[in-house]
């Protein structure tokens, strides 16, 4: 693994402002599941570097002819596209709601861009903020990262200083 601390202005607002859209996001999940069954609806989101609402999982699961069996990997459920003629309006009924499923996307690309990472599916990383500086790892060996290179040891101090606060980005 390779640490970096990186204290570039632009940087750390850039960090800031994809915390900022990844809390709005995530909001805007949360109520569109309590719009959809109050208590009973969950919002998953997808990981990597664009991260957005994936779907919707409910406890117990929609039995209504107008949603999709539950998927087996998170249970998530979206409504039908075509229904028996006589469950027709109950669909209509839930794509009015549905129309407006959140679609708003917090994107750590900018973020990673302004000290030189370029994400892949091969090397993996972890980015957060912690008194004044963003701290960041990868354990690509290849990228010129532009930062001051650093400790394990003081990145893993930076890690625990970061503590309950902690918001690590990260891809699947």
């Amino acid at each position: 693994m390779r640490y970096f601390k990186i204290t570039d202005p632009a940087a750390l607002a850039a960090l800031e402002q994809f915390l900022r859209d990844d809390d709005a996001m995530t909001a805007a999940g949360r109520a569109f599941a309590e719009r959809l069954a109050p208590g009973r609806a969950k919002a998953w989101y997808t990981t990597g570097p664009q991260r957005r609402v994936a779907g919707f999982s409910f406890s117990p699961p929609m039995t209504g002819p107008e949603w999709t069996k539950p998927n087996r990997q998170n249970r998530i459920q979206r409504p039908r596209s075509k229904v028996a003629p006589d469950a027709k309006q109950a669909l209509a009924d839930l794509n009015a709601i549905w129309k407006d499923y959140p679609n708003q996307v917090a994107d750590i690309d900018p973020v990673l861009k302004t000290f030189g990472f370029s994400w892949g599916f091969f090397h993996g990383y972890t980015v957060f903020p912690q008194g004044g500086s963003l701290y960041f790892c990868t354990s690509d060996p290849a990228q010129q990262i532009t930062g001051q290179e650093i400790l394990g040891s003081e990145f893993a101090a930076a890690e625990a200083a970061h503590g309950a606060k902690k918001k690590t980005p990260q891809p699947a």
